[in-house]
């Protein structure tokens, strides 16, 4: 058995519980309605985190990589500001511009088949 399938089964095995427990109990069939539902919320939760932690890239790096990023654009926006150069505010604007870009389009392709509008179709 693989380990992402025992989370499925537990939550196989949880859910035929509640229903003969219902069952059992009497109870409306809306209540076995509204505890499945809530099954199916920490499932889709708990995916959630096992996705979340199987990502190439682990959580905090990836928020290391942004601080040094801006960390990296403010020196290079002192730096920029004591030049007495005219370009200098249009060469900060570009490699800021591309900085800022390339780390956009690299969290936008850690997960191309997601829901949002540029990821692929499934």
């Amino acid at each position: 058995m693989q380990p992402q399938h025992r989370s499925i089964i537990t939550f196989s095995w949880s859910s035929m519980v509640v229903c003969m427990g219902i069952q059992q109990a009497g109870a409306p069939s809306a209540i076995q309605n509204l505890l499945s539902a809530r099954l199916l919320q920490v499932h889709a939760h708990q995916q959630e985190i096992t996705e979340g932690l199987a990502l190439p890239v682990p959580f905090p790096y990836y928020h290391l990589l942004c601080t040094m990023v801006f960390v990296n654009l403010g020196i290079w926006a002192y730096r920029i500001a004591l030049t007495e150069s005219w370009f200098a505010p249009l060469v900060y604007f570009v490699v800021s511009f591309i900085f800022i870009g390339i780390m956009e389009l690299s969290s936008e392709l850690s997960d191309p088949f997601g829901t949002d509008e540029v990821d692929f179709p499934l």
